[in-house]
């Protein structure tokens, strides 16, 4: 069970984080390709179900 009293305390925590700027990186070459890969991978499993659908129609 969830203690109701350090649900607060979660949110203000997370409220106060910094923000940062992305790295910068190239997507040249071996390594680059297989970040761009890796990422379609991702996108396509998790949306897997929405691209089926699109599909069909």
């Amino acid at each position: 069970m969830v203690d109701k009293s350090k649900i607060g305390e979660v949110i203000v925590i997370a409220q106060h984080r910094s923000k940062t700027a992305p790295a910068p990186m190239s997507l040249s070459g071996p390594a680059g390709k297989r970040v761009v890969v890796s990422a379609a991978k991702r996108v396509m499993k998790t949306h897997s179900e929405v691209i089926k659908a699109l599909a069909k129609r």
